[in-house]
């Protein structure tokens, strides 16, 4: 009886040192880097076979912004802000198509349909806006670059930035977006037929970080003179585009019909 006693207890012995074995073997497992160990208990090892590894959190990627606007903010944020870095909230002011009384920031009926609204900063004294919008500075170059918001969940966000300027300043812009962002993620060299019938060569560049992007092209349409530079927020850009191929699709009432 005393033999079975020992022969049970070394039984028991030998099974807790092989488990102690493995808590060691896995409590030094190799993690990829970023990544957290938590420990599993040691009463729970026998029902586990390898450690719980959280795995890093995914980077938070952040759409692009032209100085302090970055695209998303709501028409609210825009329209409380004190003006472009630099400027003079005495002699500058933000105005916007849904505005009453105002006539400078006008948008189409289509973008009417599509819940648009756009917004420039203007010069004023006092209260009152001066003919001329305001002239800010994007990588050294003046421009007035036009603010475009969209309706999204009840709430006006900015879904596009852009910025036309003289195309002599092209590589000057070219070369301050690759400072600050890198090299572009697409570049395309395109040859357009001017209204004269000469071939004139586009240069396109695309910036994207999977939640926005940025295109600098080399005209501005169908302007040689001018080229483009459009910071834009792909999910709204794309809720913007169906509501504008919704509204073109819709049937049209005959003019017959309206007599």
């Amino acid at each position: 009886m005393a033999i079975s006693r020992y022969l049970l207890l070394l039984v028991i012995f030998c099974l807790l040192s092989a488990d102690s074995a493995a808590v060691a073997q896995y409590d030094n497992f190799a993690l990829p880097p970023g990544a957290e160990y938590t420990p599993i208990p040691k009463r729970l090892h026998q029902y586990s076979t390898f450690p719980q590894i959280k795995a890093p959190d995914a980077p938070v990627v952040i759409a692009y912004g032209l100085k302090e606007f970055r695209l998303g903010m709501s028409l609210d944020d825009f329209t409380k802000s004190s003006g472009p870095s630099g400027s003079d909230p005495l002699k500058v002011k933000a105005v916007c198509s849904c505005e009453a009384n105002q006539s400078i920031e006008i948008v189409t009926e289509e973008d009417h349909m599509a819940k648009v609204v756009q917004c420039g900063f203007w010069n004023k004294q006092g209260e009152q806006v001066n003919a001329g919008p305001y002239r800010m500075t994007v990588a050294g170059v003046q421009c007035s670059p036009d603010f475009r918001f969209i309706e999204d969940g009840g709430v006006y966000r900015l879904y596009e930035i852009s910025i036309a300027f003289y195309s002599s300043n092209f590589k000057d812009m070219e070369a301050a977006l690759v400072a600050k962002y890198g090299p572009p993620s697409s570049e395309k060299q395109e040859k357009m037929k001017t209204e004269m019938g000469n071939l004139h060569r586009v240069t396109n560049l695309i910036w994207d970080n999977g939640v926005s992007r940025i295109r600098l092209s080399s005209v501005d349409g169908n302007n040689t003179g001018r080229a483009k530079l459009r910071y834009i927020h792909e999910r709204l850009a794309v809720a913007y585009a169906s509501r504008v191929n919704d509204h073109r699709s819709a049937p049209t009432r005959r003019a017959s019909d309206d007599l």
